[in-house]
């Protein structure tokens, strides 16, 4: 495992069910949140180039996906993400994960 120097070139990209309290709202199915928003996968290109574009052109090919996924979640949803990706250009995927107590 290694820790990440610069946070600001980090896209994050969560998979997961929703909490409790947004069950009612978005069911209880595995879904993508990108950055601090719910979204699907067909909204990742456009999520890329917008955090593209408030990185410096000389820094962009240091930017990183970071996919932080729940442990229940099935491989189905995160490979179409993995897909979109590298669909997307974005080839340096990095997963994170919590530290061992």
């Amino acid at each position: 495992m290694t820790k990440l120097e610069k946070k600001s070139l980090v896209n994050y990209v969560y998979i997961g069910r929703p909490t409790e309290n947004y069950m009612n709202q978005y069911g209880t199915r595995p879904r993508v949140q990108l950055g601090d928003k719910f979204a699907d996968v067909s909204d990742i290109p456009l999520f890329l180039a917008n955090h593209r574009k408030n990185v410096p052109e000389s820094q962009r090919g240091l930017i990183k996906s970071s996919l932080r996924i729940d442990k229940d979640v099935t491989m189905g949803i995160v490979t179409e993400v993995k897909t979109s990706l590298r669909k997307a250009g974005q080839l340096a995927v990095n997963y994170s994960a919590k530290p061992r107590t």
